[in-house]
């Protein structure tokens, strides 16, 4: 009885299963490599469209051979940044009203002639936070409206 198969294609598969030929399984992993990266491409785009990134996600449509996307960027854009600003000012409503509560002020009251200033660096540190929370929370809900 021969110890070596028939044909090659089946002792190329039980050496690529047995790890013998290093030429065959770098290949299978290149395979699996650009099947990763072609869905890495996807997720990009998703990512692209979701972050309003229109440069990048019509590049990549056109590396995927995909038809251009439909949205109005500058009207979506439009949209976008209203939203956005919708929630800075509530979540700057929400900090003052605290920080009244805080210092137990009424809601008519102007508090202390001079009252505390915050740091320059600490009150850019909070405009900062407040524009990124708000950025996250358009970014989703622009993605609900869809």
């Amino acid at each position: 009885m021969p110890t070596r198969p028939a044909d090659d294609s089946t002792a190329l598969h039980i050496s690529v299963f047995h790890g013998k030929d290093t030429t065959t399984k770098k290949l299978v992993q290149l395979g699996a490599s650009l099947t990763s990266i072609n869905k890495h491409k996807h997720n990009a785009l998703d990512l692209a469209e979701y972050r309003r990134w229109p440069e990048l996600a019509n590049f990549l449509r056109t590396e995927m051979k995909l038809p251009p996307s439909e949205t109005d960027w500058d009207d979506e854009e439009q949209k976008f940044r209203e939203v956005k600003q919708q929630c800075i000012d509530r979540m700057a409503t929400e900090l003052e009203r605290r920080m009244r509560s805080e210092m137990q002020l009424d809601e008519g009251h102007e508090g202390p002639a001079n009252p505390p200033k915050l740091h320059p660096k600490a009150e850019n540190e909070i405009r900062k936070i407040i524009e990124g929370h708000a950025h996250e929370e358009a970014l989703t809900l622009m993605r609900k409206k869809k």
